[in-house]
């Protein structure tokens, strides 16, 4: 989570005490460690450390904070592997097959009570 949250880190008041604890509590790690307003840390990163590999303050000239550069490792899992099974026509033995439909009952009954007692 990255934004500016008017709490300054350099200088902590009871907010930002508390903002800390809270994502401390959530397992967050605070990552900006420079000024971002002037002589204030308003801008902040929260991630787990392990996603974030750099932060870094930036000079702007189009606002009066600093800009936040971060790089983050993100790994995707990997899809997991579907065994799928087929029948490979090129091998079926038809004549085999056709004598093994004739072994099978396809008569249709109206009663359904019987057909789930058979």
């Amino acid at each position: 989570m990255t934004g500016d949250f008017n709490s300054d880190l350099l200088h902590p008041d009871t907010k930002a005490v508390k903002l800390l604890e809270f994502f401390k509590r959530n397992n967050f790690s605070q990552l900006v460690t420079k000024p971002t307003r002037k002589e204030a840390l308003l801008d902040h990163v929260y991630c787990n450390p392990t996603f974030v590999l750099n932060v870094s303050v930036m000079e702007y000239n189009i606002s009066d904070h600093k800009g936040l550069l971060f790089s983050m490792s993100i790994i995707r899992p990997k899809d997991k592997r579907i065994m799928i099974k087929y029948c490979d026509y090129n091998t079926v033995d038809y004549v085999k097959m056709i004598l093994d439909f004739d072994n099978v009952d396809l008569s249709i009954s109206n009663d359904v009570e019987a057909s789930w007692t058979e």
